[in-house]
């Protein structure tokens, strides 16, 4: 019998050597965890599994405001 197993995630953008936390990622839109300006521009998503990272440079098309978590992105 397999018992339940629920994985450890961590999401991440990376932009201009700042960090912020996603509260959710989506095929080509991502939620920051707290509202926060962020212009379009160069970016690393970075997706932390049970502590294994992945790193996928991506490109801001739609910047997120103080009023919007919600941005999009296009790969880089």
């Amino acid at each position: 019998m397999n018992a339940p197993f629920s994985a450890s995630v961590e999401l991440y953008l990376h932009v201009a050597g700042e960090c912020f936390e996603l509260g959710q990622l989506g095929p080509g839109f991502a939620l920051l965890r707290v509202a926060r300006a962020i212009e379009a521009t160069a970016a690393v998503i970075e997706v932390i599994v049970d502590q294994a990272s992945t790193r996928r440079p991506v490109r801001l098309t739609r910047p997120s405001t103080t009023l919007s978590r919600r941005f999009e992105f296009e790969a880089a």
